[in-house]
């Protein structure tokens, strides 16, 4: 579909999450501006101006992207600037992008908005890489239960019956707890959905309630990136060949 939201339907998914008590309301592209958080470039491609303000028309389109028409509301406000896009409701804070590559301009903006918002109440943060690869193998799902039958769990080993599994794994250490998910996509039986979720708490010392956001989010994205690639390159070598060692 010429028009589908890479938002939503694409192949490719990264984003950035803020927890804590949000003011959806402040959320506009012109604030961003304001700020130094959006350039004058990407404040263009929100739609919104300095003389109307929220564009309240239909969704634009830009290139083959269905592009979401400007939100800006006391409970949930929401923009897009081309690959980017913000969503704030009263516990969350989300800017996500489906470019890999603006991965460090996604967390300098989010640090731009807490920079100023430090009187933002943030519990945890987390950083999301989900991502549909092609496979050489015909079904993702019938693969995934040969990995489950080659164990020693018994899960009716004598039925004839189609099997498909997917995958939850979560690593937890000091500071970080990183959870793996294993499917096969949505798109189609040979490609496999990986989704690699880094959360982050955050627990301040009693009577702090202001810090700066920025030094943790670019120290999570340096490791947290590099261990969703390990990661995933890991996943992918199993899918090279169609059976399992």
């Amino acid at each position: 579909m010429p028009n589908e939201d890479p938002f939503v339907g694409g192949t490719e998914g990264y984003s950035v999450v803020i927890t804590g008590n949000m003011n959806p309301a402040i959320h506009h592209p012109i604030w961003y501006k304001d700020i130094g958080a959006l350039t004058d470039a990407e404040l263009a491609e929100t739609g919104a101006t300095r003389q109307t303000g929220m564009d309240s028309g239909s969704p634009k389109t830009n290139g083959s992207a269905a592009v979401a028409q400007i939100i800006c509301t006391d409970v949930l406000s929401q923009f897009t600037s081309g690959k980017i896009r913000i969503i704030c409701l009263s516990q969350s804070y989300t800017i996500s992008t489906f470019d890999r590559t603006l991965l460090p301009r996604i967390r300098e903006m989010a640090s731009l908005v807490f920079q100023v918002l430090t009187h933002t109440p943030v519990t945890a943060y987390g950083l999301n890489f989900n991502v549909h690869r092609e496979t050489t193998v015909g079904n993702v799902g019938a693969l995934l239960a040969q990995v489950i039958d080659s164990t020693r769990l018994e899960l009716m080993r004598d039925s004839k019956a189609e099997r498909k599994a997917k995958f939850a794994y979560t690593f937890s250490e000091q500071g970080r707890a990183l959870s793996v998910s294993i499917e096969q996509s949505r798109h189609a039986p040979n490609m496999v959905f990986v989704g690699i979720n880094a959360h982050h708490p955050i627990t301040l010392p009693q009577g702090i309630r202001q810090f700066d956001l920025t030094p943790l989010l670019q120290e999570s994205m340096r490791k947290d990136s590099l261990d969703a690639e390990q990661i995933l390159s890991k996943i992918m070598d199993v899918f090279k060949t169609d059976g399992v060692s």
